[in-house]
């Protein structure tokens, strides 16, 4: 809609109803709508769509910048056509789970028109409030005045074009910014591992390895248990402390105790209990290596990880912990804020023919089962989840034993009730949250009543997975630890 040029500089309030889709940790797609409500342009209204970029200044605190356009109209402004160009750039401040607080700047602009405005915005999770200052171009003499301040607005443009355009997809189509499992072949390694020099030997007293940590300026302390031949290990070792940034952050606030899961030498928790190395590495059920337990200052174990994760996700799960963010949410909740706003997706799961027809009761408390039952919590969308599909579970030998079991297949973000195998009616999407999910695909494995085994909620190669299903079937976990019985048969698949 035309209207005539406006030479009133009254700055013009409106509300803004606004909206943002997260495509990754860096890119997002921000819509809004906008009504004037205060100033000498009442109607005057936009709706506009675009693309937005944000960089991670801390967990809290990012810089964001956005480029829109969309149709305009009303309240006597000409915008020539109704098409106009906006762009944004500012910080954005985390004040706790549910609340955000942005402060953006920037240009308003008719693609044909007279409208040629500076902007400003603030919003949060509730609402947001504009105030906007609209004046024709060219402008009077008080214009004139305000023009260097205008030009640097401008060149605002081919900025937020170049940061959109170039820099912004790297990180959704690298490996760092998605959930990507990494190819490698999970056999024994012919040889030992060797620990990074920064690693710190225990005094066989983890209080008194805590006591310098502390004295040092450090957090807490990371109690790495691993093994000398385990690939997952060499996997971790290399890509996730391959990373300069990773390596420094980790050794900033945290002194890392490595302990071999198979040592006998006598160690000392930090709740006072002495124990073999071995027997620590069963407390904190490390089912596979490499496993990580995160201590806080006061000796308390706060977060464990088992598995071998992505880069991004190991990164993320440092920063949970130093920053205490424990404290105030999972890290389910926590990882779902940098990851995509459509972070489970409705459609797009991998059929297998060995998965059972959507069931509404996994209930194993009334009527016991006659198979082991593995729970496989995907997504849609998700390379990952493709990954295992197409590669460790398209083998002959794990379909084998897959068979052996009951198969169910389930979104991670269904609203759709299902009866869990504890005999509970739950949401399957509140299931995933109470079970603590944060890994897709992850797979849960219940005995014939209903109680979970364990489960696997990291990256998996074949021999692992194989390692895993064979305990299941034969029902080593009624003899032993999922370990010991992998040393027993480690000449069928030495992977572990």
């Amino acid at each position: 809609m035309d209207g005539t040029a406006r030479t009133s500089l009254a700055p013009i309030a409106s509300l803004t109803k606004k909206r943002i889709l997260l495509l990754s940790l860096f890119l997002f797609l921000p819509g809004e709508a906008a009504a004037a409500y205060e100033g000498d342009a009442g109607g005057y209204a936009t709706g506009l769509l675009g693309a937005g970029y944000r960089q991670m200044l801390s967990d809290r605190l990012s810089i964001r910048a956005e480029l829109l356009a969309g149709p305009a109209g009303g309240g006597g402004l000409n915008t020539s056509g109704g098409v106009i160009l906006q762009t944004m750039a500012g910080l954005s401040w985390r004040l706790s789970k549910n609340l955000d607080f942005a402060l953006m700047a920037g240009k308003l602009r008719s693609l044909r028109g007279d409208l040629d405005t500076e902007s400003w915005i603030w919003d949060s999770s509730t609402g947001s409030t504009r105030s906007s200052r609209y004046e024709p171009n060219p402008g009077r003499s008080l214009l004139k005045q305000r023009q260097p301040h205008r030009g640097a607005a401008m060149r605002l443009h081919p900025f937020l074009l170049l940061v959109l355009l170039t820099v912004a997809p790297l990180p959704v189509f690298g490996a760092e910014g998605s959930d990507d499992a990494y190819p490698f072949d999970d056999t024994m390694l012919e040889e030992e591992l060797v620990y990074p020099d920064w690693f710190k030997l225990s005094f066989g007293d983890l209080r008194k390895d805590l006591e310098e940590a502390l004295a040092a300026g450090k957090k807490g302390i990371v109690v790495y248990f691993g093994q000398k031949r385990c690939s997952y290990c060499e996997q971790f070792l290399e890509k996730d402390l391959g990373q300069p940034d990773i390596v420094s952050y980790m050794r900033r606030n945290f002194d890392v105790i490595p302990i071999d899961i198979w040592d006998i030498d006598d160690i000392i928790d930090t709740d006072g209990t002495e124990q073999s190395e071995r027997e620590l590495a069963l407390k904190y059920q490390t089912n596979f290596t490499p496993s990580l337990v995160f201590y806080d200052e006061n000796g308390k174990p706060v977060f464990r990880l088992r598995g071998f994760y992505p880069p991004y996700k190991f990164r993320a799960a440092l920063k949970y912990v130093a920053e205490k963010f424990y404290e105030e949410e999972t890290f389910r909740d926590y990882l779902a804020r940098a990851e995509p706003g459509m972070f489970f997706y409705a459609e797009g799961l991998n059929e297998r023919d060995f998965f059972m027809e959507e069931p509404k009761s996994l209930d194993r408390t009334q009527t016991p089962g006659d198979r082991p039952l593995v729970v496989f919590f995907e997504k849609g969308d998700c390379h990952a989840c493709d990954l295992l599909h197409s590669g460790p579970m398209n083998d002959e030998r794990t379909i084998a034993e897959i068979e052996k079991m009951d198969a169910v297949q389930l979104n991670m973000s269904s609203e759709r009730e299902i009866t869990t195998p504890g005999g509970e009616p739950l949401k399957i999407v509140d299931w995933a949250d109470r079970l603590g999910l944060f890994h897709a695909p992850t797979l849960l494995f219940f005995d014939e009543k209903g109680k979970e085994i364990m489960r696997v909620d990291s990256v998996v190669q074949f021999y692992r997975l194989w390692g895993v299903l064979d305990y299941i079937n034969r029902k080593g976990y009624e003899e032993t630890d999922y370990q010991t019985w992998r040393l027993g048969q480690r000449e069928l698949s030495p992977a572990d």
